[in-house]
């Protein structure tokens, strides 16, 4: 192993193969001891290796405990329990742990808040870069960014952070990289899920690469960890330009972006089909600017529809069923090329499209699918932002009680 460096930051955290055990401390799950090397001083643990990840004795646990305590034992520090005992500060806190992205984590006694604590979120520094979120039930959401990389590089990397009213009181947890991929600064990643316990995860990444990953909470050992990149077929795209995604059912997906040229691409996977995505398709003739915009929803009996501002400011929308329509522009107002268009169905059938015109204004239409035709732009108030903004637009779902007796 390299020697420690003179900045009192090495840690060596040895995990041992599963029935090994300490001949120093045969009956405990793991230890820290100072050690020195070549005049300088360092920490080391070893930890007993169970075989699990989510058990109070899984290696990652037992790491999590060691690897405080020897920071905290760097400083001689050390905590008086009410019983008069002396406690190092994960010690103390032995009754309190819990699961983090599938892994046992051991909690610390803070000093500061007087009580046992296990950081489960974590700030992220972000330039530019928008937050995706998604619902996956009543009771969970979950969100997905690009925060800053390494220092002093141009890059940045995807995260992931959940909320569940059943996980840890209410609190939210993360946030988490997502196996390190990397975009630009203010590169966008595309969040969404077609079933309760799915997540997938879309990135263009510094290579320019359209690529995929997965969340699945009961697939594999990590009890939900990610899974992935995955490139999707060979299409390229400006580093950090957004993708649209959607799904028409609980096994299928569809993405778009619009590639080098400016054009829209489409790829698509069904899991009926096979595990492989679709080859990437040109869809028309529209021009976007790099980076460009493409919204993605999707309709009642397997339609999808695609929005986008072209580089001439049209609003132009296509639609596919058994075959994508051509572009057409929703007449009657213009807005930054390649700006980001919010659209969803309230019902399935029709569309209610958002979009901020070139004077700043937050300009909405709608689709009516009796008729079949967009109805006339209309401005939302008088509220002014800077072109080219983004508009967020949720569905709310009420549903129908009937009235409480008395009221007819």
């Amino acid at each position: 192993m390299p020697a420690p460096h003179g900045d009192g930051r090495s840690f060596y955290g040895v995990i041992v193969p599963p029935g090994i055990k300490s001949m120093e401390h045969p009956n405990a799950a793991g230890a820290h001891t100072k050690f020195s090397f070549g005049g300088f001083t360092g920490q080391m643990a070893w930890i007993l290796n169970d075989g699990h990840l989510t058990t109070r004795f899984a290696p990652v646990h037992v790491f999590s405990h060691e690897f405080v305590e020897s920071c905290a034992s760097g400083a001689d520090v050390s905590l008086s329990t009410t019983a008069g005992g002396g406690k190092e500060i994960c010690d103390v806190c032995d009754f309190d742990d819990d699961t983090s992205n599938g892994y046992s984590l051991h909690s610390y006694y803070s000093n500061k808040r007087k009580l046992c604590v296990l950081p489960l979120t974590r700030a992220i520094g972000a330039v530019g870069s928008p937050v995706a979120m998604v619902s996956r039930g009543p009771e969970s959401l979950d969100l997905a960014a690009a925060g800053v990389g390494p220092p002093l590089e141009p890059t940045a990397i995807a995260y992931s952070a959940a909320w569940d009213r059943n996980q840890r009181n209410g609190l939210w947890r993360g946030w988490w990289t997502i196996n390190d991929a990397m975009t630009t600064l203010t590169g966008t990643i595309g969040l969404m899920t077609r079933q309760p316990e799915l997540l997938d995860v879309f990135i263009v990444g510094s290579d320019g690469k359209v690529r995929t990953a997965a969340w699945d909470s009961g697939r594999d050992v990590f009890s939900g960890g990610w899974r992935g990149w995955w490139p999707v077929g060979e299409q390229s795209a400006p580093a950090g330009a957004p993708i649209g995604a959607a799904t028409t059912g609980p096994d299928r997906l569809d993405i778009v972006v619009a590639g080098d040229g400016g054009h829209v691409a489409w790829a698509s996977w069904n899991q009926s089909v096979g595990a492989d995505w679709q080859s990437w398709q040109r869809l028309g003739d529209l021009a976007l600017p790099p980076c460009g915009h493409v919204e993605a929803v999707a309709r009642a009996g397997g339609r999808l529809d695609l929005f986008a501002i072209g580089t001439d400011g049209a609003i132009a929308a296509s639609s596919h069923l058994n075959g994508w329509s051509a572009w057409r522009p929703i007449a009657g107002m213009t807005a930054a090329p390649g700006a980001p268009v919010a659209a969803d169905s309230r019902d399935g059938q029709s569309l209610d499209v958002f979009a901020v015109a070139a004077d700043g204004g937050v300009h909405t239409a709608t689709l009516d699918h009796a008729g079949g035709v967009w109805g006339a732009w209309r401005r939302i108030g008088a509220l002014a932002v800077k072109p080219a903004s983004r508009v967020a637009v949720v569905v709310l779902f009420v549903p129908c009680l009937p009235p409480a007796q008395g009221t007819g």
